[in-house]
C-alpha cells in the first residue's frame, strides 16, 4: 500500500496546487456496486431520495448553484459511480450514504471553507466509519482502520502536519481504484440540484454545522421566514465598509441592487465570485502558516467576502449553516453580537 500511496499523494499534491479552488469547500464520492453497477439516474434518486429527480444537460463542475440549490455532478469510473460537489456537502450527509450504500459501499472526502471535514466509509445500507483528516482523534465507527486501512496514513499524514486534503483524496483512490484528475475537472459533467433539507429528511442544518448554535437562526426568526432585503443590504454594506470592500466597482452594484430590492443575476453572481471571493481567498490560501483561522484576519476577510457575495444572492438563497449570516458571525467573530442588534434592532 505504501507504493501507492505515494503515487496517489503526490498526485493530489499537484492536483490541490494546480487548482487551487478545490481546497476551499467540496465533496468527492464514490460508489463501488455489490454486484451490478448503479445508473447515474438511480445515484440521484438515492442522493434525493425523490423517483422524479431528472439529471440535467452537462456542465462544467466550476458552476455554483444559483439560488436555494445543491448542484451535484456525476460519472463513471468503470464499474464505480462518482459523485462531485463544488460547496456541498451531500456525499458527507449519513441519510444520503445510507441510501447510496444500499448494496454497494461508498467513500467519501468533504471539506469546506472554514475547516469542517469528514472522510466517510458506509456500506450495506449504514455509515461503518469516519475521520476528521485534520483532527483524526476525532474518528467514530467500527474500527475504522480495519474497515478503511489507508485511514490510518491518513492520520499518519495529519500528525506529520502533511496536506491533509491530498490525503484524504488518495485514501479514497487506494480504497475505490477511481481518480480525481484535472483532466476529469475540466470536462462537462450530467448533474442534478436538490434543495436542502431533501424531501423526506428530518429538517436540519448542513452537517459542516450540526451542533453548531449560530446566531444567524435569530437574526432570521426575528425578520420573517427569511431575512429582506432590508436587513441583506445592511449587512453588506456593513461588511463592504469593515473589510474593505467598498471601493470595488463589483460590489458597488451588488449593493445598489440590494438596496433596490433586486437580487444579484447569475452575471453578477459569477463576478463576484471571480472578482472578490476567489482572490479573497486565494490571499488566504497563500498563506505558509495561519495559525487559528478565528484569529486570522486575512480568513476573518474570505468569510467577509463569501458572506457579501451570499447576501447579493438575495434572501433564502442558501440553506442555513451556508447562509450570509453564518458567514458574516466567522468574519466578525466575538463583534457579530453588536452587528446583528443593529441589523434587527429588539422589537
Amino acid at each position: 500500500m505504501r507504493d501507492g500511496w505515494e503515487i496517489a499523494l503526490a498526485h493530489y499534491r499537484r492536483l490541490l496546487q494546480d487548482i487551487p479552488w478545490l481546497t476551499t469547500a467540496m465533496c468527492w464520492t464514490v460508489i463501488v456496486p455489490n454486484p451490478d453497477p448503479l445508473p447515474l439516474e438511480d445515484v440521484a434518486r438515492r442522493v434525493s431520495d425523490s423517483a422524479d429527480i431528472v439529471l440535467e444537460e452537462p456542465l462544467g463542475v466550476q458552476e455554483v448553484p444559483y439560488g436555494p440549490e445543491l448542484l451535484v455532478f456525476v460519472g463513471e469510473a468503470g464499474d464505480a459511480r462518482t459523485m462531485f460537489e463544488n460547496g456541498g456537502f451531500l456525499g458527507s450527509d449519513f441519510s444520503v450514504l445510507s441510501r447510496l450504500s444500499a448494496s454497494a459501499r461508498v467513500h467519501s472526502a468533504y471539506w469546506d471553507m472554514d475547516g469542517n471535514n469528514r472522510l466517510t466509509y458506509a456500506a450495506d445500507g449504514r455509515v461503518r466509519a469516519t475521520l476528521d483528516a485534520m483532527e483524526p482523534e476525532e474518528s467514530s465507527g467500527e474500527g475504522h482502520r480495519r474497515l478503511w486501512p489507508e485511514l490510518e496514513v491518513v492520520e499518519e499524514a495529519a500528525v506529520a502536519g502533511d496536506d491533509w486534503q491530498a490525503a484524504a483524496l488518495a485514501a479514497v483512490e487506494l480504497a475505490t481504484g477511481a481518480r480525481l484528475g484535472r483532466d476529469w475537472l475540466e470536462e462537462r459533467h450530467p448533474c442534478f440540484r436538490v434543495r436542502w433539507p431533501l424531501a423526506g429528511d428530518p429538517v436540519r442544518v448542513a452537517p459542516a454545522t450540526a451542533g453548531h448554535t449560530s446566531s444567524s437562526n435569530e437574526v432570521l426568526a426575528a425578520s420573517g421566514p427569511e431575512a429582506d432585503f432590508g436587513v441583506l443590504s445592511r449587512l453588506a454594506g456593513v461588511i463592504a465598509e469593515e473589510f474593505g470592500f467598498a471601493a470595488m466597482p463589483v460590489a458597488r452594484e451588488a449593493l445598489a441592487r440590494l438596496t433596490m430590492g433586486r437580487k444579484a443575476d447569475e452575471g453578477l453572481t459569477e463576478r463576484l465570485r471571480m472578482e472578490l471571493v476567489s482572490p479573497v481567498a486565494a490571499d488566504f490560501h497563500r498563506q505558509e502558516e495561519c495559525g487559528e483561522m478565528e484569529e486570522d484576519p486575512l480568513w476573518r476577510r474570505m468569510q467577509a467576502a463569501l458572506a457579501f457575495a451570499i447576501a447579493a444572492e438575495g434572501p433564502g438563497a442558501r440553506p442555513l449553516g451556508f447562509d450570509t449570516f453564518h458567514h458574516a458571525e466567522l468574519a466578525f467573530g466575538e463583534r457579530w453580537f453588536g452587528v446583528r442588534q443593529a441589523l434587527v434592532p429588539p422589537a
